[in-house]
């Protein structure tokens, strides 16, 4: 599928007037105007009008997206963009060796295209809507630097950020200037930030991503997906409220291929358009977005790379404890058996229905182990431990428990201050809903790791002590990276809520 047509230039003398902005949440900014008379022009249609049921917003925080001016039913078709609008990751066979080479990943052709178009600057037919760009994507991999990367504390995500950063810098290195627009590293870095964060993939008819393509206006929806009450244990709800497809020439009224954009659910007059970017982990969402979505319940947390890093951990585990090599090893490859054969079902599962489906990013996804919302975790540890624990699912619920204790245990600071910090900085924020949420999960595990009245006492009386000790800090002008950093090592030394209680697990062990 190609979009190949003529895109009109910037016009004063087009029918876009008068343009709608939503004053109620906006200030009107000249390249808004820009790229809306630019998309009027183009022949979108939906918005830039006088009937238009939506408007593009700016508030004073500078977030950005698209709001309803009015009431819109369910299944009311909202936006109309033709696609030839679109930047895409397509390329004839000789552009791509000239500007990526053969080979080269989709994210790479649409970089090597974004900015090209940014270097032509008002000779590109995309000027509006490179003008309307904004100016720094907040991912982590843009603007992230070593300290915040290290204040993500999990070793995968801060290995993930780290390791972006550095792939970043290697693959600039190793462009032509000419194919990249003469980009320096860090308009190289926004480039992919930009088309990590906003690029839209349509299904390819044999299962897979076809076309990838920037679509200007739609791709300045904001993002919600799914999510739960506070709790990941709790039922999830939706909370996106729009959803695009892509229409043929056939069903088009212009005759061209087009993305559309309809409403899902009934939507208030001054709300925010909503589209979900994707259901999945929050590390893509802070590496590529820079934002993490609240009560995730897809999120998951990684304890191992695979299977066999996981029985490696747990035989230096018995190793300690003093149990044989010897008798070990017969165990050990019973178990390891047992968990490859999950995977590959998993795998083969996962595969099913899929087109020529390739099992590389399948294998990807699946062979970390992982803990999930639910208090799940992959199938292939399971496998594994129930051989190992001779099949007692409560030994191995406790296999399990210790493996992720070990890992909460590492980190450099307590789930009940990081709940605390958040609680304070949302009332500080003026955040209502922050607040709520956050305390809710705060009281909640409160309750988990403080059971006793005693401890409820000692935790009163050393946050008072706390308090008189700040306020000298605060009072002599103490940096506040410099009492981050203290904080930082006063929860990581020992001196947490969670050192106060023995695990039921080790209670039952070290008697």
């Amino acid at each position: 599928m190609q979009f190949q047509c003529s895109i009109s230039k910037l016009s004063k003398a087009g029918h876009a007037s008068p343009l709608t902005l939503h004053n109620r949440h906006a200030r009107c900014l000249q390249n808004r105007l820009n790229l809306l008379l630019w998309l009027v022009n183009n022949g979108v249609t939906g918005v830039g009008t006088e009937d238009s049921k939506v408007a593009l917003y700016e508030d004073g925080q500078g977030d950005r997206g698209v709001i309803a001016v009015e009431d819109i039913p369910a299944g009311y078709q909202l936006l109309r963009a033709p696609l030839r609008l679109a930047i895409t990751d397509v390329m004839e066979e000789e552009e791509q060796q000239q500007l990526v080479g053969q080979g080269a990943l989709w994210q790479d052709r649409l970089v090597a295209k974004l900015l090209q178009q940014v270097q032509a600057g008002r000779e590109s037919p995309w000027h509006p809507y490179l003008q309307a760009l904004p100016k720094a994507v907040p991912s982590a991999l843009e603007s992230f630097s070593n300290a915040d990367a290290a204040a993500v504390q999990l070793p995968t995500a801060v290995a993930a950020i780290r390791g972006h950063a550095d792939k970043m810098a290697a693959s600039w290195q190793s462009c032509r200037p000419d194919s990249i627009g003469g980009a320096d590293l860090q308009t190289y870095r926004w480039a992919h930030s930009v088309v990590m964060s906003r690029t839209f993939g349509n299904a390819a008819q044999g299962g897979g991503i076809g076309v990838r393509m920037l679509v200007p206006l739609i791709d300045m929806l904001n993002h919600a997906g799914d999510e739960t009450g506070g709790l990941l244990s709790e039922p999830a709800t939706a909370r996106d409220n729009v959803r695009w497809d892509v229409v043929s020439p056939d069903n088009s009224p212009s005759s061209c291929w087009e993305m559309v954009l309809s409403s899902t659910q009934a939507i208030p007059a001054d709300s925010p358009l909503l589209l979900s970017y994707f259901e999945g982990g929050n590390d893509e969402f802070l590496l590529h977005y820079g934002f993490v979505p609240p009560s995730n319940p897809h999120d998951t947390v990684q304890l191992f790379s695979s299977i066999t890093e996981a029985l490696e951990h747990l035989w230096q585990q018995d190793i300690r404890q003093g149990q044989a090599a010897a008798d070990l090893s017969p165990l050990y490859k019973q178990a390891l058996d047992a968990g490859l054969a999950a995977l590959q079902e998993e795998l083969a599962a996962a595969a099913d229905g899929l087109e020529g489906a390739s099992w590389g990013p399948l294998l990807d996804a699946l062979e970390p182990i992982k803990v999930v919302s639910g208090s799940r975790v992959s199938g292939s540890l399971i496998a594994a431990l129930e051989v190992l624990k001779h099949g007692d699912m409560a030994a191995v619920e406790a296999a399990v428990a210790g493996l992720a204790w070990q890992q909460l245990a590492a980190l450099d600071s307590s789930l009940l201050s990081d709940l605390a910090l958040l609680v304070a900085d949302a009332h500080v924020a003026g955040d209502g809903e922050a607040v709520q949420l956050f305390g809710k999960l705060l009281r909640h595990y409160a309750q988990v790791v403080i059971p006793d009245a005693a401890v409820r006492t000692a935790v009163k009386f050393r946050t008072n002590k706390k308090m008189l000790l700040m306020d000298v800090c605060v009072a002599a002008g103490v940096p506040r990276a410099v009492l981050q950093q203290f904080q930082a090592a006063a929860s990581g030394s020992g001196g947490t809520l969670s050192t106060c209680h023995a695990l039921p697990w080790q209670q039952a062990s070290s008697a």
